[in-house]
């Protein structure tokens, strides 16, 4: 072949393959621009690249020899083999070089050393490899009597995609969800609760192990990421203490989300007959409501159950699409999707209203039982240019709706900012259960109840990773005190924000100088609590451990 056609297979083409693999492999970190660039390239550029070489050796004796063509091609092949394999084998270390977010925990950071908060979180940068600390406090409350601690019954239930400004009793200005409020009046209701992430897929596992995702290992199961078998969920927990389990979840998420079905004895999906399942698939409440109630009766046909039960509900109907259900008097709601929005979360409250009424209505083993409810993350309109959820830590997408009700603990609304993995411990708490047998990240909730110990200082974490395939996007934030840091693990992004003077997060605060302490310290904690297998779950192998991590 003329010298055009060699260089262009053999030199130009091999190049720009390796810069089209490199820029698709990280285009989150170099970014869209360059991504396209990258696929025009060998289209555009390579026969230019190939005419120059060709022209060149008409002008360079050396080059005329075959031998030293053959060479220089052969090179620029190992060369380019060489790079593919380097930029795979060492793709991790690379995302982390791009990332640019500064480990580094040092005594400067003011943190006082008297609890591990992650036992595997190091200094990157110590060559002691010192363990992060941080004073947090007990993680139980220890402030129940004997009576008060027992074996109750627990119906928990999860509401898909519920903002915390959009609940009355937290402050909106319009009755979505008044059962939800009724229950809060006889119960502990947080008004900073926060959830570990905007991502079903990830909040579930975090909720029910009481662990933050980031420290997790996770594998691919039925085309979502799951957390390890090894986790031990909370299902499990209350199934060994000689619990009957059961999980009342959509069809879409028993078949998906196998993971977070650890543990328990049932199963139970919203399906119905066929003919009838295109007239229910937007009104799945009632059929969670009907499902729970089923439980609730076999579990206890008499005044009190034939054992403790451990019944966990979820309702999936808040999320989109939305829809405006006509029997729902939706007449003060806005129009559009935050109308129909609203419309939805007044659909689903009054089915765990009917719920509520039908426990009532058994007033024994209401008295023997803990209700809580809460909402697996928030969702977006717009607020930071997204839509939905599962994409953003924003405040819009993880301030959550929570309440416990527990029977013999006065009712109350704290201030305090909690964490969704503070349910476990709380339950383990008040049923007496073993507290070992598993990492626990969250610290019981009568911590803020019951004692002085409001644990203003302590730090909450979200993560939020694409969900299938490669890696697009890994986003996380932590919130402390009253500052927000949200960090693009991927294009090294950050974004400080101070919640008491804008609790919207508009302004960043990333570039001041005046807040550069208090953006080192959040850096740092982000950094070091890294410590599962989370943003690698392109390459998850057997047992949830990375391929390319250690």
């Amino acid at each position: 072949p003329s010298p055009f056609v060699r260089y262009l297979l053999f030199v130009a083409t091999p190049i720009c393959g390796l810069l089209w693999v490199f820029a698709r492999e990280y285009r989150e970190i170099l970014g869209p621009g360059v991504h396209l660039f990258s696929l025009l390239f060998p289209a555009l550029v390579a026969p230019l690249i190939g005419y120059a070489v060709g022209a060149a050796k008409e002008n360079i004796p050396l080059l005329h020899k075959p031998v030293i063509g053959r060479v220089i091609g052969g090179l620029v092949m190992v060369a380019c083999l060489a790079s593919s394999w380097a930029v795979g084998s060492r793709r991790q270390q690379l995302v982390d070089t791009f990332a640019a977010v500064e480990g580094g925990i040092t005594t400067s950071l003011g943190l006082a050393t008297t609890e591990t908060l992650f036992p595997d979180a190091v200094d990157p940068s110590a060559p002691e490899r010192k363990a992060l600390t941080i004073k947090l406090g007990p993680r139980f409350s220890d402030r129940l009597s004997g009576e008060q601690q027992r074996h109750y019954n627990v119906v928990w239930v999860i509401i898909d995609a519920i903002r915390a400004d959009h609940v009355q009793s937290l402050g909106y200005d319009k009755a979505t969800m008044p059962n939800f409020d009724k229950l809060a009046s006889e119960s502990l209701l947080f008004s900073r609760a926060y959830s570990q992430s905007s991502a079903t897929v990830l909040s579930f596992p975090s909720m029910f192990t009481g662990s933050y995702p980031a420290t997790l290992h996770w594998e691919m199961s039925n085309k979502r990421i799951q957390p390890v078998a090894s986790s031990v969920t909370v299902a499990e927990r209350f199934k060994k203490a000689g619990y009957t389990t059961g999980l009342i979840l959509s069809e879409h998420t028993k078949k998906y989300f196998v993971g977070i079905q650890q543990g328990y004895d049932e199963v139970i999906t919203l399906k119905l007959a066929k003919n009838t399942k295109q007239l229910w698939k937007e009104r799945r409440s009632p059929i969670a409501l009907s499902k729970a109630i089923e439980y609730i009766a076999e579990k206890a046909p008499g005044a009190k159950a034939r054992s403790p039960f451990f019944l966990t509900v979820y309702f999936p109907d808040p999320h989109s699409p939305y829809k405006r259900h006509a029997d729902v008097d939706s007449s003060n709601f806005a129009t559009g999707p935050i109308g129909n929005y609203d419309t939805e979360l007044a659909f689903s409250d009054r089915y765990l209203g009917q719920l509520i009424t039908h426990l009532k209505d058994r007033p024994k083993v209401w008295d023997d039982t803990i209700f809580v409810v809460v909402a697996d993350h928030g969702e977006e309109f717009g607020e930071h240019g997204g839509t939905r959820h599962a994409r953003s830590c924003h405040i819009e997408s993880v301030h959550v709706p929570l309440l416990i009700r527990i029977p013999g603990i006065a009712p109350k609304k704290l201030d305090a900012p909690v964490a969704l993995i503070d349910v476990l411990p709380t339950l383990i708490e008040c049923t007496g259960i073993a507290r070992d047998g598993g990492m626990l990240h969250g610290h019981s909730l009568l911590i803020p109840a019951l004692t002085d110990h409001a644990e203003l200082d302590r730090p909450i974490f979200c993560s939020v990773v694409s969900q299938k395939g490669r890696i697009k996007f890994f986003r996380r934030s932590v919130r402390q005190k009253h500052f927000a840091l949200l960090n693009n693990v991927g294009t090294g992004r950050e974004t400080l924000f101070d919640m008491a003077q804008d609790p919207e997060e508009k302004t960043n605060l990333a570039a001041s100088r005046q807040h550069a302490d208090e953006l080192k310290r959040l850096r740092a904690l982000l950094r070091a609590t890294r410590t599962g297998n989370l943003n690698h779950h392109k390459s998850y192998g057997k047992g949830g451990q990375s391929k390319t991590s250690p």
